[in-house]
């Protein structure tokens, strides 16, 4: 855990001098150890890979103190996750709210071990619902790991998918993600 307080006094001190690359550098460092931390605390997750990361580097943002706080945030929440403190859905709403809230390019790329993911008609029967009900939720946000029409849903996100106010916020995220990846061309 000291690493985590030196992180905290040196993003306080980077916000105060406004020294820019200092503070790329701690969410730099905050992101790999978010990600690196989950996989190795939570056994659905073989890894977590940020891609094409872009950092929000304008100062407007950079220098508000809601996002030095959402750094001091994430130090937290990584001490909380290796208290085994939050569960993993919590955990991954909070990272990917922050990821995709604070970056201007990437995504997050969640690798399952395989012994976690259901097939669509396992996640129709474990919800109660038709596998065309799973489809419009998968389009709605639930989220799915493989090629079209050989999608997998990780285990835990079922149970996750039946609190309405969890699959709101999943979906929120979507959205996010969704917004990031589309094209001029696409509707």
């Amino acid at each position: 855990m000291d690493i985590l307080r030196l992180t905290e006094n040196i993003i306080t001190q980077a916000f105060e001098e406004q020294n820019a690359l200092l503070l790329q550098k701690e969410k730099t460092f905050l992101l790999y150890s978010y990600a690196m931390v989950m996989a190795e605390t939570y056994p659905q997750i073989e890894y977590i890979k940020p891609t094409n990361v872009q950092l929000r580097v304008d100062p407007d943002f950079m220098y508000e103190e809601n996002y030095v706080l959402s750094l001091k945030k994430m130090l937290t929440y990584i001490e909380r996750i290796l208290q085994q403190q939050l569960d993993l859905i919590e955990a991954k709403l909070l990272f990917d709210s922050w990821f995709y809230g604070s970056t201007d390019a990437g995504s997050l790329q969640y690798v399952y071990h395989e012994s976690e993911l259901v097939n669509i008609s396992e996640a129709a029967d474990y919800l109660s619902v038709s596998r065309t009900i799973i489809y419009k939720n998968i389009e709605r946000g639930l989220e799915t790991v493989g090629e079209k029409y050989n999608q997998k849903i990780p285990r835990f996100m079922l149970g996750a998918w039946k609190k309405p106010e969890v699959a709101f916020q999943l979906q929120w995220v979507a959205q996010l993600k969704r917004a990031r990846e589309q094209t001029i061309d696409q509707p």
